[in-house]
């Protein structure tokens, strides 16, 4: 991904006029977050390796989704079964891996004196 800044230019918020900043003109939003979106392929890797032009967002592919999914829907790694849930997950929710209990959840947790909760 172009990671080097740019400078920008950009319109003021009060409307005066304009402003010259740094940035990156490759970052997009997505649900009220920015991210440095990819523009091809060779910037997507793992269980994402197509570059989806449209959206600037790395994607799933056919064969691609090995943790915790088996199944490529609309660029997004998805289990089909509970056999997909193999990493601290065991049960599929629509596409989704979690847990049947506690007893899937690894020993230790993020946080010190915390407990996990399965719902």
């Amino acid at each position: 991904m172009g990671l080097t800044p740019d400078v920008l230019t950009m319109d003021k918020k009060d409307g005066s006029g304009q402003v010259e900043v740094c940035g990156n003109h490759h970052a997009k939003c997505y649900q009220r977050a920015c991210y440095l979106g990819c523009i091809r392929n060779q910037e997507c890797g793992g269980e994402t390796p197509v570059c989806n032009t449209a959206t600037a967002r790395c994607e799933c592919d056919t064969g691609s989704c090995v943790t915790n999914a088996s199944v490529c829907n609309r660029g997004v790694c998805q289990c089909a079964r509970n056999e997909d849930c193999t990493v601290t997950s065991d049960t599929c929710f629509e596409g989704r891996c979690g847990c049947s209990s506690t007893s899937v959840c690894p020993q230790a947790t993020v946080h010190p004196n915390t407990v996990w909760v399965c719902e």
